[in-house]
């Protein structure tokens, strides 16, 4: 009778542990798809933000163009040495 008390305790053990072994898998698997999702919606959000941003400053930079002079061009390659260039010329 005692052998079989014990069988069914370690049973009953076993099986809390399979229950609480299956609920921390199920917790990790819905944390991790929510960790990605909350991912993908920063990416989403930062480049929704960047292309404001962007559009924010092209766009009055693109209706200034009668302002600018013909003999500096605007490229995406900026250095030092051409903005001291375009410095000189708008001093002229």
């Amino acid at each position: 009778m005692y052998a079989k008390a014990i069988d069914a305790r370690k049973r009953a053990q076993a099986d809390n542990r399979q229950r609480q072994s299956d609920q921390l898998s199920k917790r990790f698997a819905i944390s991790t798809g929510l960790f990605i999702a909350i991912g993908v919606a920063a990416l989403v959000v930062g480049a929704m933000a960047r292309a404001g941003l962007s559009a924010a400053v092209v766009k009055p930079v693109n209706q200034t163009s009668h302002l600018r002079d013909p003999r500096i061009t605007l490229t995406s390659g900026w250095s030092f040495n051409r903005c001291a260039q375009a410095a000189a010329l708008l001093r002229e």
